[in-house]
């Protein structure tokens, strides 16, 4: 009875990883999320599973399919596939490291974007007036305005 106390039923474990009931049963039935039977027939998960369902939740938002995360969490649990964990983990530092620059340079992005609409019409403007300049001098050479 000890083990069932260190284990989580489902709606401890949807608080404590605030994701819903559903969607824990949903990633234990397609394998994402491990469960023990308790002796009252409860399903049962532990703390690891908090962990894991931010990984999951993580994953998600980087756009990775529910496939792709079965995929890393085989990897993960394989002894012999470690230096892919590794190699998986230093990607993701990667993506964050990049987000990070991304969200450093929309700012600049924007003031150039505003640049660039300013001098795209200045040009626009300039172009215009030579277009009338032109038109005034065809138009003044033409047989119509010397009538």
């Amino acid at each position: 009875m000890e083990r069932e106390e260190a284990l989580l039923r489902i709606g401890e474990l949807s608080r404590a990883a605030k994701v819903s009931r559903r969607t824990i049963d949903f990633y234990t039935r397609i394998g994402l999320l491990n469960a023990v039977r308790s002796d009252g027939n409860y399903r049962l998960y532990n703390k690891e599973c908090v962990e894991r369902l931010q990984l999951i939740q993580e994953l998600k938002e980087k756009k990775f399919s529910l496939g792709e995360i079965r995929k890393v969490f085989e990897l993960a649990e394989d002894p012999d596939e470690g230096e892919v964990l590794q190699r998986v983990e230093h990607v993701r530092e990667l993506m964050l490291t990049l987000e990070r620059e991304i969200a450093q340079l929309k700012p600049e992005l924007s003031q150039l974007l505003v640049k660039k609409k300013s001098v795209n019409t200045q040009l626009m403007v300039a172009q215009g007036l030579a277009l009338a300049h032109t038109i005034l001098l065809v138009l003044r050479e033409s047989s119509l305005f010397h009538q």
